[in-house]
């Protein structure tokens, strides 16, 4: 696969939107195994990286993924930085009704420093880094998250649930999300959403986001 996002205004001040140009590609060994390659180049405001990514993904067992990357990556006059990225996916399901997942991620420098940018919005790591993929600013450093889900299906209605624990060099966040779809008759359906995340700063500061909607289609 190959993309290229740039700003209708050619501007390159969002550190979510910069200039991206991107190539992926991934190779089959076997049904459940995949080699994985990538290079990016992602112009910002205040800078410009380089990364390279070379990894794979395994599918172990029945409802598992394992994904490891490898990744290399120069930011201007911030020099090179060496990253590894690795994931586990479990997903299990209990009779017809209950799914059970969990998940952990993490992203350790191996060697070098992290770009920063100024990224605005506490509750999400910017579009451009953090959470898998090639990555521009990664701006809460090295992390480690893990979540915990659980699903419910029934004939006219569904719930899911899921907890969030994520430790990074630059915060700690905590979050708890759950979804209802309940189906009203022919082509009606209500949902509700709930949302809340905790955010503590390594210098201290809190933030504390609550979100919640109903919808009727």
């Amino acid at each position: 696969t190959a993309q290229t996002q740039v700003a209708p205004d050619g501007k390159k001040d969002s550190i979510d939107f910069p200039a991206r140009h991107q190539l992926l590609a991934a190779y089959r060994l076997t049904p459940g195994v995949r080699l994985l390659g990538g290079y990016e180049i992602a112009q910002g405001k205040d800078f410009t990286t380089h990364t390279a990514q070379v990894g794979f993904d395994v599918a172990p067992w029945t409802g598992a993924k394992l994904t490891s990357t490898l990744n290399q990556q120069a930011a201007g006059e911030n020099g090179a930085r060496t990253y590894a990225q690795y994931g586990l996916i479990q997903s299990l399901s209990l009779g017809r009704h209950w799914t059970i997942d969990a998940t952990i991620d993490a992203s350790t420098t191996v060697r070098g420093t992290i770009p920063q940018g100024g990224a605005v919005q506490p509750f999400q790591t910017s579009a451009s880094g953090g959470n898998g993929g090639l990555g521009l600013y990664g701006n809460d450093g090295d992390y480690v998250a893990g979540t915990l889900g659980a699903g419910y299906r029934a004939d006219k209605w569904s719930w899911n649930g899921r907890v969030e624990l994520r430790r990074s060099d630059a915060s700690d966040r905590f979050g708890v999300t759950t979804n209802l779809v309940r189906m009203l008759g022919e082509g009606k359906t209500l949902a509700a959403g709930v949302r809340y995340y905790t955010v503590v700063q390594r210098n201290g500061q809190t933030a504390r986001s609550l979100q919640a909607d109903v919808a009727l289609a």
